[in-house]
């Protein structure tokens, strides 16, 4: 017996979790969006402007709804739905989505959980199972103590033949600092009873207050952050004296001055002369570059791609500054809209050209692990310059060659040259000049047969 469930997210579930806190809520929120604000003092932020007041009190209740899960118990939450069931094969439930928090460096840890178990003449509610995932995955955690936690609520609830759980998950402390490999993910088994020997877990196996006029140096910004950070862990009912999050505070200070890096760094020492006169007039397009910036209304990651196009007006800017500005503005608080519009302005105030095209899609951590937890989705923003804003058809131009390989349709001369030549994707100016000189001898070609 096999069934995928998406990650918990009804009614029973979030009257469990408002019963159990109702009477602590309130003050713990209080308490956090205080320290949230010396955070965004600390940083060098300003709170009261008008994109952060809310700020400190949004991120609080984000940090409660991460952390909820040290409020709920598990007798509680399996409610007495454990059936007598004389039923002795695998039951497996696979894919359950989860959202949890690295308690090394308090950013998210995302992906799939897949659990199986023989009965021993009970069944636990289908459910359940996935609940049980959320309860552990709303605290602060790694991974391994979460997959081991998860078999051992199973086999504490129904005494199975056995359990395996598999988890697999990205971490985005090490997609978003440090070694930001952004495609490795992280799996991780518990085995319990029969499953390490006779059936080995196959089945799931996943397939598929402050000064802000006085400079602080580096290590002061640490210790006043990791001195907050500690003040955190406490307000959400944890141990900072645990050897798992003995060093947090520090580590999660040095994340946060790293993801908010931008603040320190200016355009023109960005750029450092890296602006070169050529004399080149048609379209430059640098697509799909990687970057991740945190939300300014929940302090979460956001992270996506920025394809940015211009057209030379007597200089180009080095290839590698427009990834450079990109940065800059992406490690900062963020609304996307903000940093799409900064990130055009930038490359029009360095080169002056006739037209700056700059596209982001990218996906909100706020949006999906946390409210409407809608995880597939995903944000487009644009910001059209001169001539990409005022010519309709510079605009489609660029559209068209910053979309995936193999989605632009092909219209008939692209029909005739493509075979020959090979699809155009990709290959930006030398396609468009080419395509223009060669327009008429693949007329008279296609005259030429239909006659």
């Amino acid at each position: 017996m096999t069934q995928r469930l998406n990650s918990t997210n009804n009614e029973d579930y979030d009257e469990l979790v408002a019963n159990d806190v109702d009477n602590s809520r309130e003050k713990v929120v209080k308490k956090l969006a205080a320290l949230y604000r010396q955070i965004l003092s600390a940083i060098g932020e300003d709170p009261d402007r008008q994109g952060l007041q809310k700020t400190p009190h949004r991120a609080a209740n984000a940090l409660w709804y991460f952390s909820h899960g040290y409020n709920i118990k598990l007798d509680e939450l399996l409610n007495g739905a454990i059936f007598d069931e004389d039923h002795d094969e695998m039951v497996i439930v696979k894919d359950i989505e989860f959202f949890s928090m690295c308690e090394h460096h308090l950013v998210p840890i995302y992906g799939h959980v897949s659990i199986g178990y023989l009965p021993n003449k009970q069944v636990l509610g289908l459910s359940k199972l996935a609940r049980v995932v959320e309860m552990y995955s709303r605290r602060l955690q790694v991974q391994e103590r979460m997959t081991r936690q998860i078999a051992e609520a199973i086999t504490q609830a129904i005494n199975p033949c056995g359990v395996g759980v598999v988890i697999e998950a990205t971490h985005m402390c090490m997609s978003s600092r440090g070694v930001q490999k952004v495609q490795s993910k992280t799996i991780t088994s518990s085995m319990v009873g029969v499953f390490p020997e006779d059936i080995a877990g196959k089945q799931l196996v996943l397939k598929d207050t402050n000064n802000n006029d006085v400079e602080l140096t580096e290590d002061e910004k640490v210790e006043k952050l990791a001195k907050l950070y500690r003040e955190i862990l406490v307000t959400i009912g944890e141990d900072p004296q645990r050897e798992g999050i003995l060093k947090t505070p520090h580590r999660a200070a040095k994340a946060l001055l790293y993801f908010t890096h931008g603040y320190d760094v200016h355009l023109d020492e960005l750029l450092n002369g890296a602006i070169f006169d050529e004399d080149h007039d048609e379209m430059v397009i640098v697509k799909d570059i990687e970057f991740f910036s945190m939300c300014e209304h929940h302090l979460v990651p956001i992270y996506g791609h920025v394809s940015i196009g211009y057209l030379p007006n007597k200089q180009v800017l080095g290839l590698s500054k427009l990834a450079r500005v990109v940065e800059m503005f992406s490690r900062r608080l963020q609304v996307q809209e903000r940093l799409t519009r900064q990130i055009a302005e930038a490359i029009q105030s360095a080169v002056k050209p006739a037209g700056v095209g700059v596209v982001v899609e990218a996906s909100h951590m706020c949006m999906s692990t946390r409210g409407v937890q809608k995880i597939q989705s995903s944000t487009i923003t644009s910001s059209m310059v001169g001539e990409f804003r005022n010519n309709q058809k510079t605009r489609e131009e660029f559209l068209a060659l910053i979309r995936p390989n193999g989605s632009r349709q092909l219209d008939p001369i692209d029909t005739i040259l493509t075979p020959l030549f090979g699809p155009f994707e990709g290959r930006h100016v030398s396609a468009h000049v080419f395509k223009h000189v060669t327009q008429q001898v693949a007329l008279v070609v296609v005259a030429a047969i239909t006659q």
